[in-house]
């Protein structure tokens, strides 16, 4: 105890505020289980060349299948939304686009999206239910072209391309390299979110090591089997690392908007079909347009 003057104040000292701790690296959690998603994809990834080394329609009717599936999980989050989208149309459209392109070529695309604007219209037309028509017909084509569209686009690449097992296998790994390395770099490195109010987990830093890891699959590779030269898998991988998280991200978006985590439950570690196939969704068109763009496609 400290003694003081009579007109002394008993003081005690200042306490030592301690020194703020430095800020803890964002740490990613798996939002999945990893060895079942793992899983789950190799099945896919089994069907899919399997049924591409067999027999072309074959591949027509699983990439038709995937469509439909994904088309479902879409329409129904819809619904529970309170958008009643014309279920019949976006499914018999979807027919029209994808068989439309293997049997007729890129004509059948154009007619499809007519075809869907005419249909779409006429169906709430006859609707008695006829409420929030805009809505719900914005809703009935957003899902055309989302899914059946984006995915018909592969059926080109199957009807005009002589190397399209190459082609079509090439594509989806170069999607898969991507959607593997950003998520394990993001996992051992993330610090900066891409789009936090959209994906949070999705970091820049993932982004980086995707692409490194893509340009390096498009250049050592695509080259190993036809139709792939260096330029030409090169820039499918260039494009794969703008068009792929953009496919990524604008699912994300969707479910954001819609207040769902995944669109389905199809799939054991993905959630629904669409969310497996957002990306690959997105970049088949640009491998069609690839493969046009060096002459390795055919006339339709």
């Amino acid at each position: 105890m400290i003694e003081g003057g009579p007109g002394d104040a008993m003081t005690d000292p200042a306490p030592v505020e301690p020194a703020p701790s430095p800020e803890p690296r964002r740490k990613r959690q798996a939002g999945r289980n990893l060895p079942v998603a793992i899983g789950t994809g190799v099945l896919l990834g089994a069907a899919l060349l399997g049924t591409l080394l067999t027999w072309r329609p074959a591949f027509v009717g699983f990439l038709l299948l995937i469509v439909v599936l994904a088309l479902l999980e879409l329409v129904a989050v819809l619904r529970a939304r309170a958008t009643r989208p014309a279920e019949p149309v976006v499914l018999a459209m979807a027919a029209v686009l994808v068989l439309g392109a293997y049997l007729e070529g890129p004509s059948a695309l154009s007619f499809g999206l007519l075809l869907t604007i005419l249909a779409a219209f006429a169906w709430y037309l006859v609707d008695r239910r006829r409420t929030e028509v805009t809505r719900s017909v914005a809703a009935t084509i957003l899902a055309v072209v989302y899914v059946p569209f984006m995915a018909a686009h592969l059926a080109l690449v199957l009807r005009q391309a002589d190397h399209y097992v190459g082609a079509i296998v090439g594509y989806a790994v170069l999607v898969v390299v991507y959607d593997t390395f950003a998520y394990a770099s993001g996992v051992l490195a993330g610090r900066h979110p891409m789009a936090p109010s959209v994906s949070p987990h999705k970091s820049w830093e993932g982004a980086a090591g995707a692409t490194v890891a893509c340009l390096l699959a498009g250049v050592f590779l695509l080259t190993r089997w036809e139709p792939w030269t260096l330029a030409s898998g090169l820039t499918l991988a260039a494009i794969t690392c703008v068009v792929a998280p953009l496919g990524d991200l604008s699912e994300s978006m969707l479910k954001r908007d819609l207040a769902v985590k995944d669109m389905g439950s199809l799939l054991p570690g993905h959630g629904g079909m669409l969310d497996r196939v957002d990306a690959l969704l997105f970049m088949a068109p640009a491998l069609y347009y690839v493969m046009a763009w060096f002459n390795l496609l055919h006339a339709p």
